[in-house]
């Protein structure tokens, strides 16, 4: 496990990095009014990538081992272009793809989907190093393309970028097929395309009602702000808010790559009280993490956000301060939700992002429509914290655990000193 933890948030801190390259392009050489086009963009390939996992979706890992590779592809593959052409038909009346060749986009679309597809089967087939370096190439040749049309003279645009990420997807692609290969089974599995399907749909529905419902809680306030601000400001305001979501959430990297581990080790044990105690410490080590980033992120001076972002973005600071209790809220939500995922309760997680989305509608439209951006990170931490409240109630319900479970003890600083020690000591398994 710790030798899994180890690769996973290497491979985070690099993409991490290449991200912050990526927001630099975006925020400093292309503006505001282009950041909200490209973050337009990004949230309805997302919500494309996760209706076309319906069948599957996150839920590939359990069901690659069980079923052959060949018809899980094809089925996801078909689902995903059939997903794609709906969905693309349905955004070319949104406002914001007005200006998007929408060929261009539905190629986006479904080269997105099998991307995603593909990187869940390389978890679910233990091909972790795969994984990673799919995700690594993704950004980096995004990155590495935009930089050099820069350097070349060519005007940054939004087609730009789609060609670079377009490339990016691309690259991901060929190097999670190479993967494939190396993918086997100790399992009996089913020859039979029906149940491949029954199975798909019956796992994935599930799972991705849960990710589209929590995708929107995050990303919901962008739709709003293209509803209740007059073009072409709504963009203006779309880039710095999205700004603010990759500064804020940027810290929340080492709780995801502790996520992706955490669920592999909680879904392979028998006992449900030994990956509760795994889960409780991991969350406590998640919003102590988190908390420090976030502090230093609020100390940095204004002055070197327009600095690095350009002053379209002079707000991002002042953001922070309504965000930062979310996001820290969402560092502890993640080891919860990871822990459900892992013993089977999907359905909590799926009411909890349900639960979440209604208040996020309730709260986003009077807030947003009075305070504009402020309204959407001041609506976005009470989401998450009352999300996280939500789940650990559940919990206390299911396994009777207190809320002084996550609290600091001495034990916790123990083994938090032997899970780095093993970690950055090379150790593990």
């Amino acid at each position: 496990m710790f030798r899994s933890i180890l690769q996973t948030l290497s491979a985070k801190f690099v993409i991490a990095l290449l991200q912050v390259g990526l927001l630099f392009i975006t925020t400093r050489l292309m503006g505001a009014t282009l950041k909200g086009e490209i973050s337009l963009i990004i949230l309805n390939l997302s919500i494309i990538a996760i209706l076309g996992g319906t069948f599957g979706g996150p839920a590939l890992g359990y069901l690659v081992p069980r079923f052959k590779l060949k018809n899980l592809l094809v089925i996801n593959y078909i689902w995903s272009t059939i997903t794609a052409l709906v969905v693309t038909g349905i955004f070319m009346f949104l406002p914001s793809l007005e200006d998007v060749h929408l060929l261009f986009f539905l190629v986006l679309a479904v080269t997105e989907g099998i991307f995603s597809t593909n990187t869940i089967m390389l978890v679910g087939g233990r091909q972790l190093g795969r994984y990673n370096m799919a995700a690594l190439c993704k950004t980096f040749l995004t990155v590495i393309i935009l930089v050099g049309w820069y350097f070349a003279g060519y005007e940054l645009t939004t087609a730009a970028f789609m060609w670079a990420y377009l490339a990016g997807l691309v690259c991901g692609l060929l190097i999670a097929a190479f993967g494939f290969r190396h993918i086997t089974s100790t399992l009996p599995q089913s020859a039979s395309w029906r149940e491949a399907v029954q199975a798909g749909f019956k796992y994935g529905l599930v799972v991705q009602i849960c990710n589209l419902a929590q995708m929107l809680n995050y990303r919901l306030s962008f739709l709003l702000l293209e509803l209740f601000v007059a073009a072409p400001f709504s963009l203006v305001r779309i880039g710095i808010y999205s700004a603010v979501l990759q500064v804020g959430e940027s810290v929340l990297q080492f709780s995801r790559s502790v996520s992706i581990v955490q669920y592999a080790e909680v879904s392979n044990l028998s006992s449900e009280e030994a990956g509760l105690r795994i889960s409780l410490v991991l969350a406590k080590l998640n919003y102590v993490v988190t908390t420090v980033g976030m502090v230093v992120l609020i100390l940095i001076p204004t002055d070197y956000y327009t600095a690095f972002l350009g002053n379209d973005f002079i707000e991002v600071r002042e953001h922070l301060y309504y965000f930062s209790i979310g996001v820290i809220s969402l560092s502890i939500s993640g080891a919860l939700s990871h822990y459900f995922s892992g013993i089977g309760l999907h359905r909590i997680n799926m009411k909890t992002a349900l639960l979440g989305l209604v208040l996020t509608i309730v709260l986003g439209v009077p807030g947003i429509y009075y305070f504009g951006t402020i309204g959407a990170a001041a609506v976005a931490t009470v989401v998450y914290l009352f999300q996280t409240i939500y789940q650990f109630q559940q919990l206390k319900q299911k396994m009777d655990v207190q809320w002084s479970a996550l609290l600091i003890t001495r034990s916790d600083v123990q083994m938090g000193r032997k899970i780095f020690g093993r970690i950055f000591g090379g150790k593990g398994v």
